[in-house]
């Protein structure tokens, strides 16, 4: 999402998939707020992602998420199995595109869940990641 236009009502649409069913999700920047954490005060861009309701999700509810409104940008990993599906394969590609700060790793011979196909080498691969970042 932090590649999206986040001016206050901004609406775009974003591929999003359960592993299942994919949908092309409406995001909607809703405005700029302050948000109070216990870790500090923050600037921040409140967006509703449309994936509820009979979009992604059946059941009613509303999903909203903040983002920082600034330069951070936290490094992303994106994991995926081998022989994952087509789509998800795609949307690791494109994630990876998109985020300055995204690098993908690949899990051989595994599917869609490469935590539970190989535990041990995903396990590595987050230590590995989150090695990086602290050293």
């Amino acid at each position: 999402m932090r590649t999206l236009n986040l001016a206050p009502g901004t609406v775009s649409e974003l591929p999003i998939s359960d592993g299942k069913k994919s949908v092309s999700a409406r995001i909607e920047v809703q405005g700029r707020e302050e948000i109070k954490t216990p870790s500090g005060v923050y600037k921040t861009v409140r967006c509703e992602a449309f994936l509820f309701n009979d979009v992604l999700y059946r059941r009613p509810a509303q999903l909203y998420v903040w983002l920082t409104d600034d330069d951070l940008k936290i490094p992303v990993l994106v994991i995926v199995g081998e022989h994952d599906t087509p789509y998800i394969l795609a949307a690791a590609d494109y994630m990876v595109e998109r985020i300055p700060s995204a690098q993908k790793a690949i899990v051989k011979d595994a599917a869609h869940l490469p935590n539970m196909d190989h535990p041990e080498e995903f396990r590595g691969l987050v230590e590995n990641f989150l090695e990086e970042l602290s050293g």
